[in-house]
């Protein structure tokens, strides 16, 4: 393994390569992220047009989108410091 990242890092050729595929990994890592998070907001967009069309209460959703949106704060600061700690 250390022959095979010292041979990496001595050419530049192969060098510039492992970049490359590195950033294509990353951007299709973030492409289906998105399209997920896309999805789930069509869902619940989907869900909450259902309840108002037949006239439930949507008091109780409110409940449910203040716990979603303080979860997904929760991961969001998680998210920032993995990042941070991955960095560093």
């Amino acid at each position: 393994m250390e022959e095979l990242l010292e041979l990496v890092m001595s050419n530049k050729l192969y060098l510039s390569i492992a970049v490359i595929l590195g950033l294509f990994f990353i951007i299709a890592l973030i492409k289906k992220v998105v399209k997920m998070i896309l999805l789930l907001l069509i869902v619940i967009a989907i869900f909450f047009g259902y309840l108002y069309y037949n006239g439930q209460n949507l008091s109780s959703t409110d409940k449910i989108m203040n716990s979603i949106s303080e979860t997904a704060s929760e991961l969001k600061e998680k998210g920032k410091d993995l990042i941070k700690d991955v960095t560093e």
